[in-house]
């Protein structure tokens, strides 16, 4: 049996076919090897952010922890970003300090700097 053109041209074409689909395949699978990529990179550059910027907000606060007396006491402060014109003479600073101690309780301090001295705004915390 002979082949015919026909059948040879079909051959051709499917062996082609295939040929052409494996270039595609192995082109597709390149490009979701550097779309995985891309997406851990992006990943982990935004779990560094993340960290550095838990970091920052951590660095932002002070704490302290004293025993006045028999009392502990545990304080947790942090300064405002911008400073704060609370009499007309000018911005001046603001702090926000929570204190929690043996027998007062737990507390809320606003700390607004005057021109000549520090005024205090609290409130109980419950």
């Amino acid at each position: 049996m002979r082949p015919s053109i026909l059948h040879l041209a079909t051959i051709v074409v499917v062996a082609a076919l295939m040929a052409g689909c494996g270039r595609e395949a192995r082109r597709a699978e390149a490009e979701a090897q550097r779309a995985a990529a891309a997406a851990e990179e992006a990943r982990a550059r935004e779990e560094v952010a993340a960290r550095r910027e838990a970091d920052r907000l951590a660095a932002l606060w002070s704490y302290q922890e004293t025993a006045p007396g028999t009392m502990h006491q545990v304080t947790a402060a942090v300064s405002s970003a911008n400073d704060v014109d609370v009499d007309g003479t000018g911005a001046k600073p603001v702090r926000l300090i929570f204190r929690d101690h043996d027998s007062w309780g737990r507390s809320s301090y606003l700390v607004l700097q005057e021109a000549t001295s520090t005024a205090t705004a609290s409130a109980r915390c419950r």
